[in-house]
């Protein structure tokens, strides 16, 4: 009994100083950021900080490494055909998962530090499908590779756009209108060569 309650302890604290640090990146850049900063606003002492985290630094990556496990937890739930065949059903639950912490991933994408997560999180996305399609001859793979990386830098692009509050529609609704072009570029390295919709979920 102590020990859960224990564990229930830690896990809230741990919640305080993400919500602290998500609320402080709103209002200022990361690096500017402090311990002090994060356990004043979370109502916590420094030492229930550092019982966690290191620092501030090591604070945001983990909450990015959980982000790149929770996605790729997404990404692995369906196979590689599947994917290339119709991704819309994997970009529906990534609109839904990402809407269910909004500001959370918001901070995360558009901070001034976010360029080499998000290349980190583009690379493991390419290196994940292309290690599916080393079955595919030297030419098609390059192929791949290449709408591949078109595809990741659409969606990112789109998802940041979307954080900015570039666009009136939902995320859903951006990735709706950006499956048909993925389908279109992905049909050619089907067995059949032909991408098609899967029941239920209309492109």
């Amino acid at each position: 009994m102590g020990q859960k309650a224990e564990y229930k302890s830690a896990a809230r604290s741990r919640r305080l100083l993400r919500e602290a640090y998500v609320q402080l990146m709103a209002e200022k850049p990361p690096e500017r950021i402090t311990v002090t900063d994060i356990v004043g606003r979370a109502g916590l002492n420094r030492g229930t900080f550092y019982a966690h985290y290191k620092n501030p630094a090591a604070l945001r990556g983990q909450m990015e490494d959980e982000l790149v496990e929770r996605l790729f937890g997404l990404l692995n739930k369906v196979s590689y055909e599947q994917l290339l065949r119709n991704p819309l059903p994997l970009f529906l639950d990534l609109a839904r998962f990402l809407e269910r912490d909004r500001e959370q991933y918001r901070q995360l994408v558009l901070s001034r530090e976010s360029g080499p997560f998000l290349r980190q999180v583009r690379e493991l996305f390419i290196q994940r499908l292309m290690r599916d399609g080393m079955g595919l001859p030297p030419g098609d793979r390059e192929a791949l590779a290449v709408q591949i990386r078109f595809g990741a830098g659409g969606i990112i692009s789109i998802i940041q756009d979307w954080f900015e509050g570039r666009t009136d529609r939902s995320l859903e609704e951006m990735l709706r209108m950006l499956t048909p072009s993925v389908v279109g570029g992905m049909a050619q390295f089907l067995p059949d060569g032909q991408g098609k919709g899967t029941k239920g979920e209309r492109l």
